[in-house]
């Protein structure tokens, strides 16, 4: 599925983001939403299904949802984490509150939230990518938020401790969507470290927007707010650059902020440091 802001289709979404229906018990009909969070999974039947950070909650789509799906664009085969919300029947899954698994769900939206991760050799290469505006903040759990609980306002892991999401907010004007990448410079490892090191590069589109933080874009373009970036062939690198060390414990993020300017020579570096630990593992 295409992540252009401006032509979406804006969509319901329940504002709890955890997998429990939208609707009242007590309603005339048996139909339920759920949806948020989730990573794509093991096939179930032959199709993909979807299971939320808690890494136990299970949503598997309906054959004819993953067809729609397909046909506008959102391919599970190629995708890593995505925001998803869909319907199912309470009595197909009248047991789904204790099991933790919705079958047979029609899938009315879903969007991809994969960014790119590089492995660059050294600074400058080829292939480096180029940091052209800063961003605000990639922690906005203090924000006071209307939209999201707390801890989806911070970076966070899935349940597997590689696919790491950032919650960014920097100025957008909603014609154009920004990207994000996180690169990994293999020349800056150092024997005996535990600590995966990252820069996170900002392309702002051309667009020197200032009037719209991209958390205002959030509840209904999630893909314009989160970026879920999949660590494993960086992680894997690190490893053998690090001398076939075990994984590393933690991962920091260097980034340009300015709250005010998008001028990438008026912000200030900064780190943030984030333990591998996934979103429920606290």
């Amino acid at each position: 599925m295409k992540r252009n802001i401006f032509f979406a289709t804006a969509m319901a979404l329940c504002m709890g983001l955890s997998f429990t229906s939208c609707l009242d018990s007590d309603n005339d009909t048996d139909t339920n939403y759920v949806g948020g969070f989730v990573k794509v999974s093991s096939s179930y039947m032959g199709f993909g299904s979807f299971i939320s950070p808690d890494g136990k909650t299970t949503i598997n789509p309906s054959t004819a949802s993953l067809t729609n799906l397909e046909q506008n664009g959102f391919k599970m085969s190629e995708v890593n984490a995505a925001f998803v919300q869909g319907t199912y029947s309470e009595a197909e899954n009248p047991d789904a509150a204790t099991t933790l698994k919705f079958n047979n769900v029609s899938i009315s939206y879903a969007a991809s939230l994969d960014a790119r991760v590089e492995i660059v050799d050294q600074k400058g290469a080829l292939n480096d990518s180029i940091n052209r505006a800063c961003i605000r903040n990639i922690d906005n759990s203090q924000r006071g938020n209307n939209y999201f609980s707390e801890d989806f306002n911070k970076p966070w892991f899935f349940y597997d401790n590689t696919t790491l999401v950032l919650p960014i907010s920097y100025n957008l004007s909603g014609q154009k969507l920004h990207a994000f990448t996180l690169v990994f410079y293999a020349s800056e490892v150092e024997p005996g470290d535990t600590t995966l090191k990252l820069s996170l590069k900002h392309y702002n589109a051309n667009e020197n927007a200032s009037n719209n933080d991209s958390y205002s874009f959030a509840a209904n373009y999630p893909y314009a707010y989160f970026y879920a970036f999949d660590l494993r062939n960086a992680i894997a690198y690190w490893q053998r650059t690090n001398s076939g060390s075990a994984e590393p414990q933690t991962v920091t993020i260097e980034y340009v902020a300015s709250e005010f300017s998008n001028d990438i020579k008026q912000g200030e570096t900064k780190q943030l440091t984030i333990e591998r630990k996934g979103i429920v593992q606290k």
